[in-house]
């Protein structure tokens, strides 16, 4: 589970389905770092699902075991500058709720059981500030994640967490996946209250991390040159609050025979993936 203090949000960002808020203690390296390994974990992810035979355009993949093990796959066979912090094996919750609710809320009660009170804490924050009056950026913003997210005539499928620095200094993201019983054609739906005769939630949650002294010496460039044709399709972010000053980590040094950039390559992606409907947002990586 999830430890960390309580973060306080300087920016949000968008990997492919993906909401992430992130803590104002990253840097914009470990910002970007974070973003391009979980992007490049999901694809991975995405690619084995879709190998093994399973529908991975349909919202409820996020509630199967499969997802959960297909992560694991990804991070063990290509990915192993990662790290899934505590168990590899997830038990969805699964949940039914009706009558007057705020999916925002139960959605952070769940969170709460996988990513700890601290993320839901920041979660119920971040509800608030998007429920309300918002700027035509952020606006802009969750229009292109909102683009990326899962979903059919009956469901929905998405992902939500923090970017983190873990108590002993490393880079860390939590992501809480959800699929839902309701077709949500607006992201706004998610944080005002209303009226279900039934609404199902089943969701699990992962915490993953890496270290940046291994990042930025032996994967960075080859993670950047593989996600060359996917960085500006699937990531954008939105600022909060001003950036951190704070110096970047890791010490730079460099490994011999580095196993990563063979892992990088040899990766396997979707052969096409669906893009946002409109392609006039821009990112700052």
């Amino acid at each position: 589970m999830f430890t960390a203090p309580v973060p306080q949000t300087g920016s949000l960002t968008a990997i492919a389905d993906a909401l992430t808020y992130n803590d104002k203690e990253l840097t914009a390296d470990e910002r970007k770092a974070a973003s391009l390994t979980h992007l490049f974990v999901q694809e991975v992810a995405l690619r084995h699902c879709k190998d093994e035979g399973i529908d991975i355009g349909d919202p409820n993949l996020y509630k199967s075991e499969a997802w959960y093990d297909a992560i694991t796959w990804a991070v063990a066979e290509h990915a192993t500058w990662v790290e899934i912090v505590g168990s590899k094996s997830v038990t969805v919750n699964d949940s039914t709720h009706s009558g007057s609710i705020n999916l925002s809320k139960i959605m952070g009660a769940v969170m709460s059981l996988y990513l700890g009170a601290a993320a839901e804490l920041e979660w119920s924050a971040l509800s608030e500030l998007l429920g309300g009056a918002s700027s035509p950026d952020v606006d802009n913003f969750m229009d292109f994640w909102w683009n990326h997210v899962s979903k059919s005539s009956t469901d929905t499928g998405l992902s939500i967490g923090p970017n983190m620095i873990s108590q002993d200094g490393n880079v860390q993201w939590a992501v809480c996946y959800y699929s839902m019983t309701h077709k949500i054609d607006d992201w706004r739906v998610m944080f005002v209250t209303s009226t279900y005769e039934e609404f199902d939630v089943s969701a699990g949650g992962l915490t993953l991390q890496m270290d940046m002294g291994v990042y930025n010496s032996d994967v960075k460039d080859a993670l950047e040159k593989k996600l060359a044709d996917d960085i500006k399709k699937k990531i954008d972010d939105v600022p909060l609050d001003t950036d951190s000053k704070r110096l970047p980590r890791g010490n730079g040094r460099r490994h011999s025979a580095s196993p990563y950039a063979s892992q990088i390559a040899s990766a396997t992606f979707l052969d096409s993936r669906p893009l946002p409907a409109s392609t006039s947002y821009s990112t700052g990586y």
